[in-house]
């Protein structure tokens, strides 16, 4: 895969994310998981990351079920 590196940060921890894709729109799609990822933090009981991430892909993925089903 070619592309450019883009280093980005979500939940503290930095990731290389390689993409042909624009540099601006990968750092508002981390920004975006980022914020999912501190909302569910705030409220779930645990801190277990993976938890966490495994809530937040949920909920993305429930918004393109939801996006999807609105334009049957």
């Amino acid at each position: 895969m070619s592309g450019r590196v883009v280093h980005v940060d979500v939940q503290g921890q930095k990731y290389a994310v390689r993409s042909e894709l624009d540099p601006a729109y990968i750092a508002e799609l981390a920004n975006y998981v980022d914020q999912k990822m501190q909302v569910a933090a705030g409220e779930l009981t645990t801190a277990d990351s993976v938890r966490v991430a495994v809530i937040v892909a949920l909920n993305l993925a429930d918004e393109l079920f939801q996006i999807g089903r609105a334009h049957v």
